[in-house]
């Protein structure tokens, strides 16, 4: 008698603790990727959900809130020379966070080696234009 309720205890402990760890809660702002043997199966929005013990895993944990990201100042040297520092910040909302893992990673890092550069001289050029029509109107 004493060794079947022991065996029982142990059973219901273990059922218990698969019981707890297939259960999720994903918290407001939150996404989370679920994996299921390892290819990408789903995306958990906020709230309660129940997974596949050893089946299923949360991968990948995303933050939906809004991250900001600061751009360092970049030195620019315009038609008259003169050297403009242009810096700003960068504002990143992400909402679909199945598309930030399948398709771009490290989106920062790909804006500001991609974007930035470009824009810098463009502001640049405006700057130079602007002092230059100043100049003439004085």
């Amino acid at each position: 008698m004493t060794t079947t309720l022991v065996a029982l205890i142990a059973i219901a402990v273990l059922v218990f603790v698969v019981l707890i760890n297939g259960a999720i809660i994903v918290p407001q702002k939150s996404s989370f990727i679920i994996e299921r043997l390892g290819k990408y199966h789903r995306t958990l929005d906020a709230g309660f959900h129940i997974l596949i013990p050893f089946v299923d895993r949360a991968a990948y944990r995303f933050g939906l809130k809004e991250q900001v990201v600061d751009i360092p100042a970049q030195i620019c040297i315009t038609k008259d020379n003169v050297s403009v520092d242009d810096g700003g910040v960068e504002a990143l909302n992400m909402r679909l966070a199945e598309q930030y893992i399948s398709q771009f990673g490290n989106l920062a890092k790909t804006t500001h080696t991609i974007i930035m550069p470009s824009n810098v001289a463009d502001v640049a050029g405006l700057i130079a234009t602007a002092m230059s029509t100043v100049r003439e109107i004085k």
